[in-house]
């Protein structure tokens, strides 16, 4: 899954009332980048 999806899909589920986190265990590339991009992207400042 592309961070651009996976924000998505965290911003959708935001709106809808959900306040967990993102768990990138099963990423393999999930590397501060790849965190701060979809992090920046579903929770823009």
């Amino acid at each position: 899954m592309n961070t651009t999806l996976l924000a998505q899909c965290v911003e959708d589920a935001a709106e809808q009332g959900w306040d967990a986190g993102v768990m990138v265990w099963e990423y393999p590339d999930a590397a501060a980048p790849w965190i701060e991009a979809v992090r920046s992207l579903a929770f823009p400042e």
